[in-house]
């Protein structure tokens, strides 16, 4: 049996509640009630128990948006939805709530304690945060109320994060007409700063509104800041009926936030539900194809930190007409007749099948856990063709440095050149 906390102030702790649940300690406070840890004695598990505040429990909207929660959660059967376990009244009159006990930390705290997230980080923990919202949304029940405090990120041994969708209670059931009114009309309900303009408007709401949510999440992940700050809440509100949100990347240029994401989350803000992605499947597609071109992009980063690869190719052409002069005078100065031109058609026939083989070679060892292995093979195959073409020619090292990098400029402007223009412009192996 777990060991109960002495807390002399909170008279629930060490109280057992029917269906055999004993409260050891309070972890949390919130606008509808306390969350304690107990502990169903049946079984020797943890939970999670959720208890109406006191004065709250003769308000009749108080106590109808407390039992939608029970309603609305013990719906789901999503592993990243919180579960419901059991749901009912004490014998004093309290209303208590049952559920899975959660071991992690609220996203909110996260971003105070971790800083700026990763993108992989930020598109897989709403990535999952969309599938319980697909859940949800396909049993018509709109959350509401979704902010960072109500996804909680649990630790995995593999070192990512599994997220849980948290408190129902503003959800609403669409298709159940006689669902008891939570709000009194014209009193519009949730978080102004995670609002949707036709939340803040009063109007009924779809799967899109919760959407919005998803991106104002997503805004302040990427810029570290809310879109729309002010000093009241009814300036908020006021902000998202009426104001665009500046681009992320400009708020928060430090970031350096990639416009593919940029594009998705003002995509996410659009003032009209009809601009925004249709449902929460469509998101999270958009999501992830916004992180595979991130990842594909990050492959070729700055010329400093780029592998080999990447800057030896640069700098080499860069140096190559340099040396096309140097082969020009060389020949004008050393002899009158020379026999150029075999040997521009043997060496072009070298360096096609040379680079032939380095494409091939660089495309497998991107698929491979180690990209330097392409680095090895193209300075390999560098100094290869070096050494053949000294042979060959038949002359100094000099000699055959300036001849090697003219005809490798010519194979640069009539072959290479060429061929790139064709796949950028066909798209011939984009994918």
């Amino acid at each position: 049996m777990g060991k109960v906390a002495l807390s002399p102030d909170d008279p629930l702790v060490g109280r057992s509640l029917p269906g055999g649940y004993l409260i050891l300690e309070l972890v949390g406070i919130g606008g509808m009630g306390r969350v304690y840890r107990a502990e169903q004695t049946t079984l020797g598990r943890t939970v999670a128990v959720k208890i109406i505040h006191p004065h709250l429990v003769g308000e009749e909207n108080a106590a109808a948006r407390f039992i939608t929660e029970a309603r609305a959660a013990s719906r789901l059967n999503h592993p990243h939805s919180v579960g419901i376990i059991d749901f009912g009244k004490s014998p004093d009159g309290l209303l208590y709530l049952v559920m899975e006990f959660l071991r992690g930390r609220d996203l909110a705290r996260v971003i105070y304690e971790d800083g700026p997230l990763p993108f992989r980080r930020i598109v897989d923990v709403l990535q999952q945060t969309l599938a319980a919202l697909a859940e949800a949304h396909n049993e018509s029940i709109i959350h509401r109320d979704l902010k960072p405090e109500n996804i909680i990120l649990e630790p995995v041994r593999s070192g990512g994060d599994f997220v849980k969708v948290v408190d129902f209670g503003l959800a609403k059931i669409r298709a159940d007409t006689t669902q008891p009114s939570i709000t009194s009309p014209g009193i519009v309900c949730g978080t102004p700063e995670y609002m949707s303009p036709e939340q803040a408007r009063g109007d009924v709401l779809d799967a899109r509104s919760d959407l919005y949510a998803v991106g104002v999440i997503l805004y302040q992940l990427l810029a570290g800041r809310l879109p729309f700050e002010a000093e009241s809440p009814t300036q908020v509100v006021l902000a998202h009926l009426t104001q665009q949100p500046r681009d992320p990347s400009e708020v928060a240029p430090e970031r350096k936030i990639p416009q593919v994401l940029v594009d998705v989350t003002l995509k996410m803000l659009a003032k009209e539900p009809v601009d925004r992605y249709s449902d929460a499947d469509e998101l999270a597609a958009a999501l992830g194809d916004a992180l595979a071109t991130i990842e594909k992009l990050s492959r070729d980063p700055a010329a400093l930190n780029a592998p080999l690869t990447t800057w030896i190719p640069r700098v080499f052409f860069l140096l190559l007409p340099l040396f096309a002069v140097l082969l020009a005078l060389f020949y004008v100065r050393q002899r009158k007749q020379f026999y150029f031109v075999d040997h521009l058609v043997f060496s072009l026939s070298v360096h096609s099948f040379v680079f032939a083989i380095l494409i091939v070679a660089i495309g497998a060892a991107q698929l491979l856990p180690g990209g330097r292995v392409a680095e090895i093979i193209f300075l390999s195959i560098g100094v290869y063709l070096f050494i053949a073409l000294k042979r060959f020619y038949r002359q100094g090292w000099i000699a055959t440095a300036v001849k090697f990098a003219a005809i490798s400029f010519i194979y640069a402007v009539f072959v290479l050149a060429p061929a790139l223009v064709f796949v950028l412009v066909t798209g011939f192996i984009q994918g």
